[in-house]
């Protein structure tokens, strides 16, 4: 929990639901947690020291132990578990303790992340583990079809998409370009798998256009230098880290998502939710909050060609930029609210408590 991305935002909003619906909410991270005590209040939270990000067998050893006499001493009635690592050590834990657990995939670390030893290991562990989950939330369908192939039982799988709050703002997006530049935003930590470098050499091509990048991250200085090397840093934002984002998203015309993975990146949904048309990498679950070529456009992965070509063309028509951004701003109403994820995952957790079977969902 000490970098705050679409995982951790998502687990923390799941710990604030529950405990708005009269649940007693216990959080167990590792790293320091880089929350507000606003973000966390009400919910006790249990930081677990041995925890690591790396694989560590005496470390993972100690984390699964401090787990496990966690569960011990609270007795919690279902473990939710989140990530590669801690999803693992997580059912390790509620399987010993015979606690119902459900395990929720961002994406496949096991296949994408790491060195070919490292997802070797992480895909055989996968395959083992995932028969001690009672259920398993895919964020996307992209996720549930990897799952098969992994050989997961469908019968425990369930795919409930990410959900992000609801917006009152919407953005102002510009129906004439002689108005001032079109805003391009873009947001993603600095560092792999986004690619922000590619919307820099958008830049240079387009000599008018303004790029917004939110995020920060290791690579931070870097990009900020590479920007300055291609001419461009006068017409490139940087804000860092940034708990409000709406504000800014307002005041932009397209947004782009560069990436060469993704799980279901939330990011999308927020623009989608203030009206913003989007252009994003097609990995991953990216594509799925896509309606093609009516609330945005999706590119290859590394088709820097392409992602130039969709954005000239936003650029260049202010009425294309507004029917996709309200077509993106409905779809999101439809599919991607927050309250919808929510609700779907309090009543899949209610199934696995009550014992019934889970059944395959799309």
């Amino acid at each position: 929990m000490d970098s705050i991305g679409g995982a951790q935002r998502h687990v923390v909003e799941l710990c604030q639901a529950a405990r708005a619906a009269g649940h007693e909410v216990h959080l167990a991270y590792g790293g320091s947690c880089a929350l507000s005590f606003q973000e966390t209040e009400g919910i006790e939270l249990h930081p677990i020291g041995a925890m690591l990000r790396e694989i560590s067998p005496l470390k993972d050893w100690a984390a699964m132990k401090e787990l496990l006499d966690l569960m011990k001493k609270i007795h919690p009635d279902l473990v939710a578990t989140h990530s590669t690592k801690a999803g693992i050590l997580g059912r390790l834990a509620a399987a010993r303790a015979k606690v119902c657990n459900l395990h929720t995939v961002h994406g496949w670390s096991v296949s994408f992340s790491g060195n070919a030893f490292k997802r070797l290991i992480y895909r055989q562990i996968e395959s083992r583990v995932h028969r001690l989950a009672d259920g398993i939330i895919c964020v996307c369908k992209y996720d549930h079809a990897h799952a098969l192939k992994l050989g997961f039982d469908p019968e425990k799988l369930r795919v409930i998409y990410n959900g992000r709050p609801y917006s009152s703002v919407q953005a102002n997006i510009k129906t004439d370009n002689f108005e001032e530049p079109v805003r391009i935003v873009s947001i993603g930590r600095m560092a792999w798998p986004k690619q922000p470098e590619q919307l820099l050499r958008y830049l240079t091509v387009d000599r008018e256009s303004r790029l917004d990048l939110l995020g920060d991250g290791p690579r931070e200085e870097e990009v900020k230098n590479y920007a300055k090397e291609l001419g461009v840093s006068d017409r490139v934002t940087f804000h860092g880290h940034v708990d409000q984002i709406d504000p800014i998203l307002a005041q932009a015309d397209i947004f782009a998502l560069v990436s060469d993975w993704e799980g279901f990146p939330m990011s999308t949904l927020e623009a989608m939710a203030v009206g913003l048309p989007t252009v994003v990498s097609r990995v991953g679950g990216a594509a799925e909050a896509i309606d093609e070529g009516v609330t945005g456009f999706t590119i290859a992965r590394g088709d820097e060609q392409a992602l130039h070509s969709c954005l000239k063309k936003l650029v260049a028509a202010p009425d294309l930029r507004r029917d996709l951004g309200r077509a993106a701003r409905e779809l999101y109403n439809r599919k991607f609210k927050l309250s919808a994820m929510v609700t779907e995952t309090l009543e899949f957790y209610q199934e696995c408590l009550s014992g019934s079977s889970p059944s395959s969902s799309e």
